[in-house]
């Protein structure tokens, strides 16, 4: 028998939840591609949710492939292009909002 430790309250959840989760409007976020998982930002994939508040991962997050990446307004520079941002004043606290539906 395989018991699981954290069961996963939803299977996905896209871009938009993730900015309703938050108390954030959609106005340049128009990616809404199923976010399947959370990860750290330097294993992060597609089609899954990270963050970056450290400039200690700034390699990391030029090469980042997460879909979705909440990070403050002063290190977005940082962040890959491809990567949808979700700015935050508090990105560790926000992430852990998204981590809890998972």
């Amino acid at each position: 028998m395989n018991n699981l430790f954290f069961k996963k309250a939803k299977k996905f959840i896209t871009l938009k939840d993730v900015l309703n989760i938050l108390n954030k409007s959609n106005k340049n976020n128009t990616n809404n591609n199923k976010l399947l998982d959370v990860n750290n930002i330097k294993e992060a994939k597609s089609n899954e949710i990270t963050f970056f508040n450290n400039l200690n991962y700034e390699k990391d997050a030029k090469y980042c492939k997460a879909s979705v990446c909440i990070v403050s307004e002063n290190n977005i520079k940082y962040l890959n292009k491809n990567v949808a941002p979700v700015i935050s004043k508090n990105p560790l606290i926000d992430f852990y909002k998204n981590v809890s539906i998972f």
